[in-house]
């Protein structure tokens, strides 16, 4: 393993080759593990870094439609030649999207965490960042560190906006 030579301090170089190896090594044995559903290099915009996802758990119930179950019971739907075709749900639920970037003021990664859910069940909100991804017996310590270290809302320079750690 490298040592990273102005630690905490990180060189573009130096965060390059980690976002690759990390890339590498879920490559060769991500199977191994429940937690990611991938772990990818990204290269945009001059910049490289690391982008990872997994299917947010513990939404079941803020993503289920309600017409999918009735009394417990599967709705029998009649077939209707006119009827505007149906909007198919993500049945696999929010995604969470952690990008781990390099800060170009301040020399050190940076995590930006956003959940996309394309049936809108969850708000974009700190409060829904707390419920669904930070731990339990983590979120008093996180919630009283502040900004710096902490979680904050900001605007991520890839997209439009995000929930960042």
């Amino acid at each position: 393993m490298t040592s990273v030579a102005s630690f905490p301090f990180v060189s573009t170089s130096e965060f390059e080759a980690a976002c690759v190896k990390l890339s590498q090594h879920f490559d060769e044995s991500g199977h191994a593990q429940n937690d990611w559903d991938s772990a990818r290099l990204v290269q945009e915009q001059a910049t490289v870094y690391l982008s990872i996802t997994r299917v947010l758990a513990g939404t079941e119930k803020a993503t289920q439609s309600p017409h999918e179950i009735i009394d417990g019971k599967d709705e029998v739907e009649e077939q209707d030649e006119e009827a505007l075709p149906k909007q198919t749900q993500n049945k696999m639920g929010p995604i969470v999207e952690y990008n781990i970037l390099l800060s170009p003021s301040y020399q050190v990664p940076v995590l930006y965490i956003t959940i996309k859910d394309s049936n809108r069940a969850i708000p974009s909100t700190i409060e829904t960042l707390y419920q669904y991804v930070v731990p339990e017996q983590f979120k008093a310590q996180v919630e009283s560190i502040g900004v710096i270290g902490g979680i904050t809302m900001t605007v991520c320079r890839l997209d439009d906006w995000v929930i960042s750690a």
